[in-house]
């Protein structure tokens, strides 16, 4: 697949447009949406588990949906004889 990014918190590769800037205080990280919300609970000490945002939660979702996806079509490979 072309026009992918990899998540630079959980190194799995995204469609370009999963992929986002996240401003910590010691640098720019592009993450996917699960990342993200992973990372800004972290860093402000908070437990969400969504986004209040219906943008960045789609993003998100969308993510999730993304992760699954290719996790099936791996354990499909491991299947094959």
């Amino acid at each position: 697949m072309k026009n992918m990014l990899k998540c630079e918190n959980c190194k799995v590769e995204y469609p370009n447009h999963l992929v986002s800037s996240f401003r910590t205080n010691k640098k720019v990280l592009n993450v996917c949406g699960i990342c993200a919300l992973e990372l800004g609970n972290i860093i402000h000490g908070i437990n969400r588990l969504k986004f209040d945002g219906l943008m960045a939660e789609s993003l998100r979702l969308q993510a999730i949906e993304f992760r699954e996806k290719i996790q099936k079509e791996k354990e499909i490979e491991n299947v094959k004889p």
